[in-house]
């Protein structure tokens, strides 16, 4: 696990625009640096610092508004997470990190202004990355790391410290060993697949989208049924795609062009 904590105000990338003018890192950059936080846990990303995730992550800047929201999960994805969610619920989000097909349970907090336990966040609004998760004695743990001022860097209670002051939480997962960018090493689908096709060609697209995403999400039994056109749908989402369920030409471009 890698350790490491960054402040947003650093002078190496402080004055960085984000998106410019008076709105750089120092003042703006808690989204970017969260993100580092989580990329520096993969090998090929491990000396990385907000510097290298400025570049990608401005366009998701705001002026006065920090990153947008859903430019944590582009990004995470961009960086090769498996499995990205985002959870308005912490029911959710429960459900997410203590499942046991998770090998790594990480992701990114957007903190309300406030207070509790003693403990404030932020008094407007602020995201810090947490990069493990554990469950003791019915409490639940994230350890955190935090670009603001206030370096909440460690292990923090969610009952304690945070209940009632978060906005959303995204959630991420990496492969076992995540070293090198990974390719599908499978064969991929032959034509155009949708839904009510059956046979070997969608057995070879179920196989390619339990890969993709990061678990078995379809029984790969070569049935193009309803599940098979939701998943087809997010990966088309994902990829930039019109989500139309049809897996053709445009999507099988795509697919080959993944790497995680």
């Amino acid at each position: 696990m890698n350790l490491r904590t960054f402040r947003q105000a650093d002078s190496r990338w402080g004055h960085l625009p984000y998106p410019g003018g008076y709105y750089q890192m120092h003042n703006c950059g808690c989204g970017c640096c969260a993100v580092t936080f989580l990329c520096i846990q993969q090998e090929k990303y491990k000396n990385w610092t907000p510097k290298n995730t400025q570049p990608y992550m401005k366009q998701y800047a705001v002026k006065g508004k920090g990153t947008l929201w859903a430019g944590i999960p582009m990004s995470l994805r961009h960086y090769g997470f498996l499995d990205v969610q985002d959870h308005a619920q912490m029911s959710g989000a429960w459900k997410y990190l203590e499942s046991k097909h998770r090998n790594r349970k990480m992701g990114v907090i957007l903190f309300r202004s406030g207070s509790r336990g003693g403990v404030t966040w932020t008094s407007g609004g602020h995201f810090v990355a947490f990069i493990d998760y554990k469950v003791k004695n019915g409490k639940h743990y994230f350890l955190i790391r935090d670009s603001g001022a206030r370096q909440h860097n460690g292990w923090y209670c969610y009952e304690t410290t945070m209940r009632g002051l978060i906005v959303k939480i995204y959630t991420a997962d990496i492969a076992k060993s995540h070293h090198e960018p990974r390719t599908y090493g499978g064969k991929f689908p032959v034509g155009t697949l949708e839904k009510g096709a059956k046979g070997e060609q969608v057995k070879r697209l179920q196989k390619y989208l339990n890969w993709y995403f990061g678990k078995d999400v379809l029984n790969g039994k070569g049935h193009f049924g309803s599940t098979t056109e939701k998943y087809v749908k997010k990966f088309q989402s994902e990829q930039h795609l019109k989500p139309t369920g049809r897996f053709g030409k445009k999507s099988l471009e795509k697919a080959r062009g993944v790497k995680k």
